[in-house]
């Protein structure tokens, strides 16, 4: 499909999507076949930028993946207090992404794949800056049971109803489908292909959680085609971002795994998921990194839209350059102390 040369809104719509337990599989050793390797994580002419994300959990903790793709700040430099953002942190908050799309003119909107109870789902996104929020007892779903499919085709009824002329939609979801545990049923009782050893002398246990996530990798990248089918294959200018929020544990088995990994990330192999950016309009690539901060995701997706950036963001985009995708591992220390410097002293990001 050509890309839009003109746009009905004055920004491109964005789409945001965290993918729950995510990562691109094809890292694990001899995991080289066909079911290793989804379209989903594979670069296409609408690719913007792509690559492997450094998250700051494991195993679980989305509430703080969250927190640091909506703020731009990994909870883990707040100290043990982090783990509770939605409760002590989100309140705080001075400057998100939401907070900044509104300003811009858009309608935020949050798709929720379970009770807005959960860790103070629905008063955390409010704070963060959504005008909507939507969970799964609004979207008629089944708790613990919603598909990718079932959630992106709810995000696009929801969008259908809201959506008004002249006015961009920003819309979060978060995803269900690959939450642990992966190993509660047979490996047999899996869809073929994925009810056998998917990597020749694995264990057992490791087979059996790995080839359930490859089943259900499959369901995703089907949930997510249809998804770029809605929202990219269309007039309407539109940028559409998915990322693993952290890897699984397979009840702990998955740091057994051997790995092949690039060069200088290996100290992070279970942090390391993915993120994919792209748009049906046309814009120059995104820089490339050998990891990218989950913090910095903000900054890539307004980068992507071509919107432009307050004092925050802009000093995040500037960091993200200068440390080359690090955040509180960067390299220029000095830097990094004067970062904090601006952001908490000066543009006093936290109340």
């Amino acid at each position: 499909m050509p890309s839009p040369t003109a746009r009905t809104n004055p920004h491109p719509d964005i789409v945001q999507v965290l993918e729950e337990s995510t990562f691109d599989p094809s890292i694990f050793t001899g995991c080289d076949i066909p079911q290793c390797r989804m379209p989903m994580f594979e670069s296409d002419t609408r690719t913007r930028g792509h690559g492997l994300l450094r998250t700051h959990t494991f195993g679980g903790g989305t509430w703080v993946s969250e927190f640091a793709v909506l703020t731009g700040m990994p909870q883990d430099i707040f100290g043990p207090a982090g783990m509770y953002a939605p409760y002590v942190l989100a309140p705080r908050t001075h400057d998100t992404l939401p907070m900044l799309l509104r300003r811009l003119g858009y309608l935020t909107v949050a798709i929720y794949p379970v009770g807005g109870n959960f860790l103070n789902a629905r008063n955390a996104y409010q704070s963060y800056g959504f005008d909507q929020f939507y969970d799964i007892h609004d979207l008629g779903l089944q708790m613990w049971h919603a598909s990718d499919a079932q959630l992106f085709d709810a995000t696009k009824r929801v969008y259908d109803k809201v959506r008004k002329p002249g006015q961009p939609v920003f819309i979060m979801v978060l995803t269900m489908e690959q939450h642990g545990p992966h190993d509660t049923k047979p490996l047999s009782s899996l869809p073929a292909p994925f009810n056998r050893n998917p990597i020749r002398g694995l264990p057992a246990d490791q087979a059996l959680n790995l080839g359930t996530y490859l089943s259900k990798l499959r369901d995703s990248d089907e949930g997510m085609h249809q998804l770029e089918h809605d929202f990219l294959d269309r007039q309407e200018p539109t940028v559409l971002m998915h990322f693993g929020d952290h890897q699984p544990s397979f009840s702990g088995l998955i740091r057994e795994m051997q790995r092949v990994l690039p060069s200088g990330v290996e100290p992070y192999k279970h942090n390391l998921t993915y993120y994919m950016v792209k748009s049906n309009f046309t814009g120059p690539a995104l820089p490339s990194y050998p990891m990218l901060d989950i913090a910095y995701l903000p900054s890539m997706v307004l980068q992507a839209a071509g919107l432009p950036e307050d004092p925050y963001f802009s000093a995040l985009r500037s960091l993200r350059d200068r440390c080359d995708g690090r955040y509180g591992d960067c390299a220029d220390k000095p830097l990094l102390a004067s970062y904090y410097a601006w952001i908490f002293g000066q543009l006093h990001e936290l109340k």
